[in-house]
């Protein structure tokens, strides 16, 4: 006998992705101001042995990057909702996922702010969604008079060390996703390929430990997981039910760290400057050491600055710090008197001030969004 249970949702979800959890989050918002309603989060494999043992939610939302998860459920259950964007969609299939064409234009549009000409996509699977990161991509350079182009397969039809090698510097990277920047980051390392200033490298999902969890810090691009979740738990229970409808969540927006913070500018005298200030922020040179060091006189300094980027050193140098300090207010249980002096801060004062100025918050208020395990020293 078979008990279709009306009132219940039953999520299916892989809880080990960041950006997975940012949905169950919003389902979860989105459930307690629903409370008429049951929601079980697990397993695909909890759902068929409920099923087996002939209880049957009605409505069953899932992260599902297989066709025949899909199609299987539809037979088993009256409305089944996909928040993946792995596959290219069923007929009839029923999403709520990223709007993955506006996610590729938003980080090649990082890039192309940043006057750099050409746009390298890193997309070994060729999925679906990398498909619609591309089209983005691409459109954004057509828009911006850039060039993009696709490097796909590269694990199995060519060498990634011999790819970067043989892109000119300086490059921009943009990943299908976090994992394989952690890939490409890593090469990067082995080949003695300094990043950002030789090769930029942006990720897709900003999770906070493959973002935070190395000696350059990875600029990300931030899904909308929340909304998507939210999104998803509204269109499960309303009262209509039309397939074929697939709804897109647009992007918050760029997670900017290190990894971004180069530049294209033509001006090599700046380019060794920004090389400089990446390279020895931690003791606080002053803009005097690092004109010195760029060939420039410092009023020359300031006015190169501030014509190809729009800022001066002294900003740009107290950019990179506080983006350090966020790393090891997140990575770490280091005081914060000690991540000041590691960051070339004078005194925890001038920290405190410089940071709430940047990201109009105390650094206190990152501690809270720390990763689950944290190290000591870096």
């Amino acid at each position: 006998m078979t008990n279709t249970l009306q009132k219940t949702i039953y999520v299916s979800l892989p809880l080990q992705s960041a950006y997975v959890r940012k949905i169950a989050s919003g389902l979860q918002e989105a459930w307690s101001e629903n409370p008429e309603w049951d929601m079980f989060i697990d397993s695909e494999e909890s759902l068929l042995s409920l099923s087996n043992r002939g209880f049957v939610p009605s409505k069953v939302i899932g992260f599902f990057s297989q066709k025949d998860q899909y199609r299987k459920l539809c037979q088993m259950h009256e409305r089944v909702l996909n928040v993946s964007n792995h596959q290219k969609p069923e007929a009839g299939e029923v999403r709520v996922t990223n709007d993955d064409v506006a996610i590729g234009h938003m980080a090649a549009t990082h890039f192309l702010d940043q006057a750099y000409e050409r746009i390298y996509f890193f997309s070994p699977q060729t999925s679906y969604l990398g498909k619609l990161r591309w089209q983005g991509i691409q459109q954004a350079c057509r828009e911006s008079g850039g060039e993009a182009f696709l490097l796909e397969n590269i694990p199995r039809h060519g060498s990634l060390k011999n790819t970067l090698c043989s892109l000119p510097f300086p490059a921009a990277v943009i990943t299908e996703n976090d994992r394989w920047k952690v890939t490409v980051m890593r090469e990067l390392t082995l080949l003695g390929i300094r990043c950002p200033m030789d090769i930029a490298v942006l990720g897709v999902d900003n999770d906070e430990i493959l973002c935070n969890h190395s000696r350059v810090p990875s600029s990300s691009v931030r899904p909308d997981g929340i909304e998507i979740g939210r999104r998803a738990f509204s269109r499960i229970i309303g009262e209509s039910w039309k397939e074929g409808i697939h709804i897109t969540v647009p992007p918050e927006g760029v997670e900017v760290r290190l990894s971004t913070q180069g530049t294209a500018v033509p001006d090599d005298r700046i380019r060794r400057a920004i090389q400089y200030i990446h390279e020895h922020f931690t003791h606080a040179p002053s803009m005097n050491e690092v004109a010195l060091q760029s060939g420039l006189s410092r009023r020359n300094l300031d006015l190169l600055f501030q014509t190809y980027l729009q800022t001066t050193p002294l900003h740009w140098m107290q950019r990179v710090q506080i983006q350090e300090a966020k790393r090891l207010l997140r990575m770490t249980r280091l005081p914060q008197k000690d991540i000041a002096e590691r960051c070339g801060f004078s005194s925890h004062v001038q920290f405190w001030r410089t940071f709430k100025r940047f990201e109009n918050r105390a650094p206190g208020s990152i501690r809270g969004l720390a990763p689950h395990f944290t190290m000591d020293a870096l």
